[in-house]
């Protein structure tokens, strides 16, 4: 499916260290948020904002709640500045997931060949006249 993405490629570990570093804030933005919002309704119009997990739910939640902030339909009680952070945190989950493919270096090498090779020319055909 994603054949076309380079195996072993140089920035990996950085992308994957933002990968983490997303993960880690969302995991403690939760746990601090289940802390601070206990004892109240899961879905209660307190004033505690909430974020959801996964980098495509990032994106989605961002933009639907976008959408619907000015609305009764925003049970997560999402701000502008909360919508930002969704999107941003999304990316760069989605885009950290990219670039994690690995293999061994000769299967690496051929890949690279492969999307650097010039584009094959059209052959002629038989009996084709110019």
């Amino acid at each position: 499916m994603f054949l076309h993405l380079p195996i072993n490629h140089p920035l990996r570990g950085l992308y994957r260290s933002l990968g983490a570093l997303a993960g880690l804030y969302v995991l403690v933005f939760g746990i601090v948020g289940l802390t601070v919002s206990s004892g109240h309704a899961a879905f209660g119009r307190g004033p505690y904002v909430a974020l959801v997990f996964g980098g495509l739910v990032f994106l989605g939640a961002g933009m639907a709640m976008l959408a619907l902030m000015q609305t009764g339909l925003n049970v997560l009680n999402y701000t502008v500045a909360t919508c930002v952070v969704s999107f941003l945190i999304g990316l760069v989950m989605v885009t950290s997931g990219l670039y994690t493919r690995t293999g061994p270096p000769a299967q690496a090498k051929a890949a690279d060949e492969h999307r650097h090779a010039p584009p094959a020319r059209p052959t002629r055909q038989a009996g084709a006249t110019a």
